[in-house]
C-alpha cells in the first residue's frame, strides 16, 4: 500500500483522484504508480484523502493519471510570479506539511532548553519566514538577533566564497546559541557561521535549519534540529528565493526550467 512507502514523493495537483492511485513494485523491484481508473468511469475523491494535494510515488515512464487536474493555487503562483516561459512551479511542500514540521522541532528545542534564555540568530534573509513562525511556536524566554551571510548573489548556484555582511548585535559571550536556517545546501554558509559565533565564546552552538539537501554537501555540518530533508531542486517560496523573487509564497515550491 502506498502508506508504506518511504522514498520520494511527488507532490501534483488537488486531490481529486487519489482513490485510484496504486502503489506497488516492477518487475526490477523500482517503486511505480499508476491509476486504475477505467475508461468512461467517474473520478473517484473523497474528503480528507491525503489532506489537499495528491501525494504519490513518482510514477513510472510519466504516467500521468487522467483524472489530474494542477492545484489552482498553484496556477495562480505562476501567474502573479517573475518566471521565465520555461519554467514552471511544483508544489513540493504545503504550508500545512511546514506547520507540522515547525511544531515538532519547537517541542524539541523547547524540551532541550528548558529553564535556560537561547539567543536565536536568525540567516537573512531566507529564514526570516521560518524563525517568524517557530519563535511563536516555542512560546518560551529566549532572546533574537540576525547575521546575514553573502555567497548566492542572484544566482541559483552558491559562488563558494561565504562573507559575513551583517554581524549579530548581541553580545554572545556565555550563551546558549541557536542558529536557524532555512535549508543546509554545500554547508559552507553554516560552517563558516560556526567558525565566526565561536570567536565570541558562547557557553553552546546548535543548528536549526528546516532543510537539508546532504546530497549537495561539500562541508559537514552537524545539524541539530532538522525538518525535512530533501533532493537536489532548487526551491523557492516561505523565504526561499531566486534572485529576491517568490519569497511571498506560503508553500515551498520546485523551481522547474
Amino acid at each position: 500500500m502506498l502508506g508504506d512507502y518511504m522514498g520520494p514523493r511527488i507532490r501534483t495537483g488537488r486531490c481529486n483522484t487519489c482513490a485510484h492511485h496504486l502503489f506497488s513494485f516492477d518487475e526490477m523491484g523500482e517503486p511505480m504508480c499508476y491509476c486504475d481508473l477505467e475508461e468512461n468511469q467517474k473520478q473517484g475523491w473523497f474528503p480528507g484523502m491525503h489532506l489537499d494535494y495528491c501525494i504519490f510515488p513518482p510514477v513510472k515512464h510519466g504516467d500521468v493519471c487522467p483524472g489530474y487536474e494542477p492545484c489552482q493555487e498553484l496556477l495562480d503562483y505562476e501567474e502573479r510570479s517573475p518566471i521565465a516561459p520555461s519554467q514552471r512551479l511544483r508544489l513540493f511542500i504545503s504550508r500545512g506539511e511546514i506547520k507540522e514540521v515547525v511544531g515538532r522541532l519547537a517541542g524539541q528545542i523547547r524540551r532541550d532548553y528548558q529553564d535556560k534564555n537561547p539567543l536565536l540568530v536568525c540567516i537573512l534573509k531566507g529564514a526570516f519566514v521560518f524563525m517568524a513562525d517557530l519563535v511563536r511556536a516555542l512560546n518560551m524566554p529566549l532572546e533574537i538577533d540576525f547575521v546575514r551571510l553573502s555567497s548566492y548573489g542572484a544566482a541559483k548556484e552558491s559562488s563558494g566564497e561565504v562573507r559575513v555582511v551583517n554581524e549579530p548585535g548581541i553580545p554572545i559571550e556565555g550563551r546558549d546559541v541557536l542558529i536557524i536556517e532555512d535549508i543546509v545546501d554545500t554547508g559552507l554558509s553554516q560552517s563558516t557561521l560556526f567558525d565566526y559565533l565561536m570567536k565570541g565564546n558562547p557557553s553552546s552552538i546548535r543548528l536549526c535549519a528546516l532543510l537539508s539537501k546532504p546530497s549537495r554537501r561539500r562541508v559537514e555540518v552537524t545539524i541539530d534540529y532538522l525538518g525535512i530533508e530533501v533532493p537536489d531542486e532548487f526551491l523557492v517560496g516561505y523565504g526561499l528565493d531566486l534572485a529576491e523573487g517568490f519569497r511571498y509564497l506560503p508553500d515551498i515550491c520546485i523551481l522547474e526550467g
